[in-house]
């Protein structure tokens, strides 16, 4: 390897290392999930200008529930329609999976 090419690949390799660092710092924020592709149900989600925290697994939701968005991770964000007031609980379907989340902080 030439002498002269060895800086240029350490800063390549510092900046690639850097930039994972800054996307993993950004998911962690937003969901606190420590990766660089979080979860489609992480612990935290945040919908609405507000912020929901994971609950458990849901085998049936409320009726009336409409599709308000995607997660960073790619799940379905359902909730219902929206209205004067934050809804309390907002679910993610994943797959077949649905889980509930409830609002952080009250309404």
């Amino acid at each position: 390897m030439n002498r002269a090419r060895l800086p240029l690949l350490a800063l390549a390799l510092l900046a690639t290392i850097g930039g994972a660092i800054l996307r993993a710092a950004y998911v962690h924020e937003h969901t606190w999930q420590w990766a660089l592709m979080p979860s489609a149900a992480a612990p935290k989600l945040e919908f609405a200008h507000r912020t929901y925290l994971r609950g458990a697994t849901q085998h049936d939701m409320p009726s009336g529930v409409i599709e308000q968005g995607r997660t960073m991770g790619g799940g379905t964000i359902l909730a219902l329609p929206p209205g004067a007031y934050a809804s309390t609980a907002v679910f993610v379907k994943s797959g077949d999976t649905i889980t509930g989340y409830g609002l952080s902080g009250g309404p």
